[in-house]
C-alpha cells in the first residue's frame, strides 16, 4: 500500500530529518532509516517599480547649482543640465552622476554662468534597473 501524509508550516531552503513508521492491522510496524529532504526557496521578489523622486530643492550661487531630492528605495543620482529649454535625458550631454544606491541624494554642478537660466532633469534609478525621470525644472543663478 501506499501512503502519504502533508506536513505543514516548515521554513523555505530548510533541510529536514524524518523517520517514516507504518503499523498494520495486527499492530506490527516498520520504521525506516533517516530520511531526508529539502524545501523549496521563496520565490524570487521581483521588482518592476520605478523609483520616486521627491522633495526636489535647487540651491543656486553665481557659478554652482546644488540639487538635492530624496527617493522612496535606494538608487542612483543623476542632475541632466542645460541653458536650453529643449534639455531631455536622452539629447543632454551635460550631467553630473553618483551612481552609489541611496534614498538622500545632492549632486553640486559647478562652472556655471552667472545670471543664466538652467533647466535641469533627474533621473534616478534602483537596483533592479526601474528608472525615474523628472520633468524639466529651472533655476537661475546669480549675478555678478
Amino acid at each position: 500500500m501506499n501512503h502519504s501524509i502533508t506536513i505543514d508550516g516548515l521554513s523555505a531552503s530548510t533541510t529536514y530529518y524524518v523517520f517514516v513508521r507504518s503499523r498494520d492491522n495486527n499492530n506490527n510496524t516498520a520504521t525506516s532509516s533517516k530520511i531526508s529532504f529539502m524545501t523549496n526557496g521563496l520565490p524570487a521578489v521581483v521588482d518592476n517599480v520605478a523609483p520616486t523622486v521627491s522633495n526636489i530643492v535647487t540651491a543656486v550661487s553665481t557659478s554652482s547649482a546644488n540639487v538635492s531630492w530624496n527617493t522612496n528605495e535606494q538608487a542612483t543620482s543623476r542632475v541632466y543640465y542645460s541653458t536650453s529649454s529643449a534639455i531631455t535625458s536622452t539629447s543632454s550631454t551635460n550631467f553630473i552622476e553618483n551612481l552609489t544606491l541611496k534614498v538622500s541624494h545632492l549632486l553640486s554642478i559647478a562652472g556655471l554662468l552667472p545670471d543664466t537660466v538652467y533647466y535641469f532633469i533627474i533621473r534616478s534609478v534602483d537596483g533592479s534597473g526601474n528608472a525615474t525621470t523628472t520633468p524639466s525644472f529651472t533655476a537661475t543663478t546669480t549675478a555678478l
